[in-house]
């Protein structure tokens, strides 16, 4: 019934990001290519939330540098849509935590995984936690000496998301006009964001 009812809807608005983006969510997993192709021509490949969306799909499929690629579109064609930069955060939180997952296995020489993870403070904050990695990560798994104050890619675009200072989106929205959040400031509110976000795509 729900795909139905949207499938009359993008008829009716065809320039609908939030629409299409409904459409490819709800999709079976063999046609959300399909609809997101569908959703682009529509919109002449410039709706951050369609964007953003596939940038979802691609990383629900763990095609790393496509999601990190088009998480990178989503904010650069509306800089003003916050969930766009949550989305591309929590993506990057992610991708950090499992790499730090990597790093100290490999030197501790065990399969055993423990202590890189990212958890949530008590006030609702993203708090990376690392036993020693200060530097940035190689691809073959060690620690870098000579990078050591170089930011990470989740910083890079939390400092990012700061600048552009966004306004629109979904979730933005919900957390940013709360009463209870007027006096928050925009790294923290794109923090409460992040973790409210569901999966990338239901499975």
């Amino acid at each position: 019934m729900a795909k139905s009812l949207l499938s009359r809807a993008v008829k009716e608005c065809p320039k609908s990001g939030i629409l299409w983006s409904e459409y490819i969510i709800r999709e079976s997993r063999p046609q959300r290519k399909a609809r997101s192709v569908d959703a682009l021509k529509n919109c002449d490949n410039n709706d951050p939330i369609i964007v953003s969306t596939i940038a979802r799909l691609f990383w629900s499929e763990r095609k790393i540098d496509k999601a990190r690629s088009w998480f990178e579109r989503a904010c650069k064609l509306d800089p003003s849509y916050g969930d766009g930069w949550a989305w591309w955060l929590k993506f990057e939180l992610e991708m950090y935590a499992l790499e730090s997952k990597v790093v100290e296995s490999s030197s501790s020489g065990s399969n055993k995984i423990s202590g890189n993870k990212i958890e949530l403070n008590r006030d609702g904050g993203l708090k990376p936690i690392s036993s020693d990695l200060k530097g940035g990560l190689h691809s073959n798994g060690e620690n870098s000496t000579s990078n050591q104050d170089e930011p990470k890619i989740y910083e890079k675009v939390i400092d990012s998301a700061v600048l552009a200072s966004p306004h629109l989106g979904e979730m933005w929205v919900k957390v940013a006009k709360d009463p209870k959040n007027y006096s928050l400031s925009v790294k923290e509110i794109l923090e409460l964001v992040v973790s409210s976000l569901p999966p990338p795509m239901p499975y």
